[in-house]
C-alpha cells in the first residue's frame, strides 16, 4: 500500500456546499467538452440563485451605508458561463437541452 493515495476529509455542512464541490472538482478535469462543462454548471444555478437572495436580503438594510450605494446588476447565466469556462451562448444551449 505503498502508492495509496492520500485522502483528505472536507468538513461541509450542506448539501449544496457537497455538491459545489463536486462540480467545481469535476471542473479540473481536462476531458469534458464545453456542453458537458456548461450541463454540470447549469446545477449549481439554483444554490448561485438562492446565494443572490441572501446577499440581496442582507442590503436591504436602510441605515447600512451600503444600502443606498448602486449595486452592480448580477447575471446569472454570465455568472455561471464564467465558473464553467464557457461562454454564456452555450449555458444557453445547455438550459434548453435541459428542459
Amino acid at each position: 500500500m505503498a502508492n495509496s493515495p492520500k485522502v483528505k476529509v472536507k468538513e461541509v455542512n450542506t448539501r449544496d456546499k457537497v455538491l459545489e464541490w463536486i462540480i467545481l472538482n469535476q471542473f479540473g478535469r481536462r476531458n469534458l467538452s464545453a456542453y458537458e462543462r456548461s450541463i454540470l454548471a447549469l446545477r449549481l444555478k439554483p444554490i448561485y440563485e438562492e446565494k443572490a437572495k441572501v446577499n440581496m436580503y442582507k442590503g436591504t438594510n436602510q441605515f447600512s451605508p451600503v444600502a443606498n450605494s448602486p449595486k452592480p446588476s448580477v447575471n446569472t447565466r454570465e455568472e455561471i458561463s464564467k465558473l464553467a469556462g464557457v461562454g454564456s451562448n452555450t449555458i444557453s444551449k445547455g438550459s434548453k437541452d435541459r428542459s
